[in-house]
């Protein structure tokens, strides 16, 4: 198993536009061969931070889905 775990500082008042957009990554990276989980989570004490946990089956499924994802 591989996983990603990413910390992102957004500015709060574009909170609200990332959360749209994430729902169509959520649902595209799930559906992802090798996927074993996504989740986007917004901590409940702050207004600024994103956690993206990417669970895969391998490193190489990983890396196929970001040579896929920066194809389109």
């Amino acid at each position: 198993m591989y996983q990603v775990v990413t910390v992102a500082h957004v500015m709060p008042e574009k909170m609200n536009a990332i959360c749209e957009v994430a729902k169509g990554i959520i649902a595209y990276t799930r559906a992802s061969e090798g996927n074993l989980s996504y989740d986007f989570v917004i901590p409940a004490d702050s207004d600024d931070t994103v956690i993206i946990m990417e669970r895969w089956e391998s490193k190489e499924s990983f890396l196929k889905h970001v040579d896929e994802v920066h194809e389109q």
